[in-house]
């Protein structure tokens, strides 16, 4: 212990590898967490989207003018819909952040 002078090359090499090695290792994880909170705004912004939609109709009992809507950020959203006798469906289809397929319906009387 008498020739105890700090910390040396080796010590400071084994720990900034381990610090490197959690830094690589974490990384990844936290994009695909990033792209999912992404998607899971999306998919909110679609079912207020198919929501305004569905009660627009309920009002006028006209179709939406046009089969793509886009919001704020640009993503669009494929519009389709389904009329019955006396119910009207929505479904709005997008591909997510995530690069997966998403979908929204809805649907009122």
């Amino acid at each position: 212990m008498n020739n105890c002078r700090g910390w040396t090359l080796l010590d400071t090499m084994i720990g900034f590898s381990l610090f490197m090695f959690t830094i690589v290792s974490v990384a990844p994880i936290l994009h695909e967490i990033y792209q999912e909170r992404v998607t899971l705004q999306e998919e909110s912004i679609a079912i207020t989207m198919c929501h305004n939609l569905l009660q627009e109709w309920q009002v006028t009992r006209a179709l939406p003018a046009s089969n793509v809507h886009s919001d704020n950020n640009g993503k669009t959203f494929n519009v389709s819909w389904d009329q019955n006798a006396e119910v009207m469906k929505i479904c709005l289809d997008w591909k997510g952040s995530n690069d997966r397929a998403k979908s929204v319906c809805g649907e009122v009387r």
